[in-house]
């Protein structure tokens, strides 16, 4: 793996598994804002643009949904009214699964721009920004990051469930 991609993919993963891990048992009235508000997600696809090799095998990946654990594609997302990310476990558990991890952090949704902010809740000094291209019964995001000159994509498509 390219050490030096290592910080921003942390950003893309951090955002990842704040959004991969929502409590479908908790309801909120319905809410008025943003069309993703209020509704459970789970990741779809993650892909990177340009590819880079990060399993170490030599071949340039692009789909970053292969790399990931089973347990971890189950694991859902809820954006709840206030501001706050409920998480929550799928049904396939992963070993290192904290009960405790619930609280995923916080979001701001800038409208002018489409571009949702996520506030991690153990470190408020690590946001990521997602620029919001489609919302409703899925979500795609994308966001990007410069590293050695080169400009990376991540998007990521989220369902509803």
């Amino acid at each position: 793996m390219n050490l030096s991609l290592t910080r921003p993919l942390y950003g893309l993963t951090l955002g990842l598994l704040l959004f991969t891990t929502s409590c479908k048992t908790d309801p909120d009235p319905v809410p008025s804002g943003p069309p993703f508000v209020g509704k459970t997600y789970q990741l779809d696809t993650f892909t990177l643009d340009p590819a880079i090799d990060l399993d170490g095998d030599k071949k340039p990946d692009t789909d970053l949904t292969i790399l990931m654990a089973s347990c971890e594609l189950d694991n859902t997302v809820r954006f709840d009214t206030g501001g706050k990310i409920t998480v929550g476990f799928g049904a396939s558990k992963c070993p290192d699964d904290d009960p405790n991890d619930l609280n995923g952090g916080t979001w701001i949704y800038d409208e002018s721009r489409s571009v949702l902010k996520i506030t991690d809740r153990d470190d408020p000094t690590i946001q990521t920004e997602w620029e919001v291209t489609s919302a409703g019964a899925s979500i795609k995001t994308i966001s990007r990051f410069e590293e050695s000159g080169v400009t990376y994509t991540g998007t990521m498509i989220w369902k509803a469930v």
